[in-house]
């Protein structure tokens, strides 16, 4: 449960850094959309942290969630055995 809420707390750190820092304080530019549009340096950070800690979450997730459901047919298993 260790890697689950590290897991969490990146993808809050990364979501909260793209939506709490105010315009002023993000930076330089280093990503030109067009004219409307761009991914300054702040919000590169707070996508390079969120992404992959959401990837390795839903990894997580899924390991755990099919370990229950093979261990509670493995038992459902054993109980019509006996």
């Amino acid at each position: 449960m260790g890697r689950v809420f590290i897991a969490t707390a990146l993808v809050l750190g990364g979501v909260t850094l793209v939506l709490a820092v105010p315009t002023a304080y993000e930076g330089p530019l280093p990503v030109y959309i067009n004219e409307q549009h761009a991914i300054r340096l702040v919000d590169a950070l707070g996508l390079i942290l969120a992404v992959p800690s959401w990837l390795y979450l839903n990894l997580l997730v899924v390991r755990l969630w099919t370990r229950r459901r093979l261990g509670s047919a493995e038992c459902a298993g054993e109980e019509e055995r006996a």
